[in-house]
């Protein structure tokens, strides 16, 4: 049977605090959200600030304490400063090829992204799965597409969310669209593909980015 998106949230959210050394801890309760809510209330992001500064305090180990702070500096980058086309991911499977490798990532908010990168980044980077790293895709590879119907399209990576905000300029316009978990993606089209789309706040929108789009960070 598999699993729901917030079962698989909810156990990517416990793998990232408790790196399975804490098992006192009980992150999922203290991320429980109504059904209905999209994203973290003040409280709630609260505690799971309080939870990471306890999950590093938990170690002795100097290169773990490091290492989990680099993930709580992360978190706080996206919590203070609202970092868009940024996603904190657990590397889930990993495809090594001739050349290139696919590696499959689960995002905090249980969504499957795909990249496709070289062999060598794969060797300089240190990837292995069940490591967390972030991925980050640039607002120009960012593809829109209007309606609730999941389109046809070659896009490895595909997500529901809705409009929020609508930025116009004489060349190019910005739309923000937020997924349900919360997180915003950022895209830039040109004026002729703002006339075609007819996207305005409010309505339903998928965002499409192929693998080869996505920029990954171990830092």
């Amino acid at each position: 049977m598999k699993k729901s998106r917030e079962e698989k949230k909810d156990n990517l959210i416990r793998d990232l605090l408790l790196m399975r050394r804490l098992p006192r801890l009980n992150p999922a309760g203290i991320l429980t959200i109504p059904e209905n809510a999209k994203c973290l209330d003040t409280a709630q992001l609260d505690k799971l600030e309080k939870s990471f500064r306890q999950w590093i305090d938990k170690t002795i180990r100097t290169d773990v304490r490091i290492s989990r702070k680099r993930i709580f500096l992360i978190f706080m980058l996206i919590r203070y400063t609202g970092a868009r086309n940024t996603f904190l991911c657990k590397i889930m499977h990993i495809r090594k090829g001739d050349i290139q490798t696919e590696v499959e990532m689960m995002t905090i908010g249980g969504y499957s992204l795909f990249t496709v990168i070289t062999n060598e980044s794969l060797r300089r980077l240190q990837l292995k799965p069940n490591f967390f790293i972030v991925a980050e895709i640039k607002a120009p590879w960012v593809i829109l597409s209007k309606g609730d119907t999941e389109p046809e399209s070659s896009a490895e990576n595909r997500l529901k969310g809705t409009v929020s905000n609508v930025i116009r300029g004489k060349i190019t316009t910005e739309y923000i669209v937020s997924l349900p978990d919360g997180t915003e993606i950022c895209s830039v089209v040109t004026e002729e593909s703002r006339r075609r789309l007819g996207l305005k706040e409010g309505d339903t929108a998928w965002v499409l980015f192929n693998s080869f789009s996505i920029i990954l960070n171990v830092d």
